[in-house]
């Protein structure tokens, strides 16, 4: 009996797999259009962990309704965690035509599902910000300043690692190299494109005095 049960639970679960799309920072924006539920996991996280299954039984009836289910990982993807205002895992996002909702209920399968198809209606919108709304121009630009940052940070992090040289050798590294390339870009642009050249000062022109009357010269 128990190996029944065990078979029923597995063929459950393969059946309910493969309908949750997964996200990174940079797919975020094909949530713009449409109807979407999205969640913000953690892989460290055990309540996220138990939460799966109920998650893709969730993906599976709303694929039926044309609502796409996602997840991203809040961990390891911070720029989007950031704008979405992400404190804890996990957290449970609906999207209707990039406008943004923020899910409060429980996280039982029921409910997900009847807030996807029309409880969403009863919560008020989040990100007005453009700056913090990852559908907006803005929000784009933010989210490549912030992995840009990270880029530099896990650079630096390598460059140490390998050298073994300590934070303050690196930052005195850093600003010659800053001071020098800034020079030698100024010299290169100074080659490349010729400075205007200014106009001698032009000459005021003389004014001729006044040449006095007759009635002046008798004075």
């Amino acid at each position: 009996e128990m190996l029944r049960l065990g078979l029923f639970v597995l063929l459950c679960t393969t059946c309910f797999a493969g309908d949750v799309i997964e996200l990174a920072d940079g797919s975020v924006s094909q949530l713009q259009s449409g109807e979407w539920l999205l969640e913000f996991y953690a892989p460290w996280c055990g309540f996220c962990k138990r939460f799966e299954s109920t998650y893709e039984q969730v993906a599976s009836i709303l694929k039926t309704k044309n609502i796409g289910v996602a997840r991203l990982d809040g961990a390891a993807f911070k720029a989007s965690s950031f704008q979405f205002g992400v404190a804890g895992f996990p957290t449970i996002f609906f999207i209707k035509d990039g406008v943004v909702r923020k899910y409060g209920g429980d996280r039982s399968v029921r409910s997900l599902v009847d807030y996807a198809e029309s409880k969403w209606k009863d919560t008020e919108p989040i990100l007005t910000n453009p700056v913090f709304n990852p559908f907006s121009p803005l929000g784009h630009g933010f989210v490549l300043l912030v992995r840009f940052a990270a880029l530099i940070q896990e650079m630096y992090a390598d460059f140490q690692k390998m050298t073994g040289l300590s934070d303050v050798v690196l930052m005195c590294l850093v600003i010659i190299f800053t001071v020098v390339t800034g020079i030698g870009m100024g010299w290169f642009l100074s080659t490349l494109l010729p400075m205007p050249s200014t106009p001698p000062p032009q000459a005021r022109p003389r004014t001729a005095s006044p040449r006095p009357s007759a009635a002046q010269k008798k004075d």
